[in-house]
């Protein structure tokens, strides 16, 4: 068998195990959505309002992953704090989580999407004393 014909097998067995070769379009750490849409972008820095805590919110939009799953991951300092798994309804979908922070959990956050074992997505920020 010659590598052609290797790779062309390679790849339909890829295409078979993971079916949803969709995409993240637009994903958004925001400070509120509103009619499914991320009111602001909040990039990379959360500077507390010096609340009990303030709720920030991982807007995404997704295209071709009808009918999977995503899940947001949301880490402070490599720890995992929460995991919120989201349905996909159309092939053009918004949706959204958040995650209320509390004023002692100052540092480093991420936020993992994924598509089941594929990671489509890591948004890293700075959540700051007032």
């Amino acid at each position: 068998m010659n590598i052609t014909a290797k790779l062309m097998i390679l790849l339909a067995l890829i295409l078979v195990a993971n079916p949803s070769w969709g995409e993240l379009d637009r994903g958004i750490l925001t400070s509120n959505v509103s009619n499914r849409e991320p009111v602001d972008d909040l990039g990379n820095q959360v500077v507390s309002d010096g609340s009990n805590s303030q709720q920030v919110f991982y807007f995404t939009h997704l295209k071709q992953l009808e009918g999977t799953q995503i899940q947001h991951r949301w880490y402070y300092r490599g720890k995992e704090m929460a995991t919120v798994t989201l349905n996909i309804g159309s092939n053009d979908w918004r949706t959204y989580s958040s995650k209320r922070l509390l004023p002692n959990w100052i540092g480093e956050w991420k936020i993992e999407v994924w598509n089941g074992d594929l990671k489509i997505q890591e948004h890293n920020f700075t959540f700051l004393a007032q």
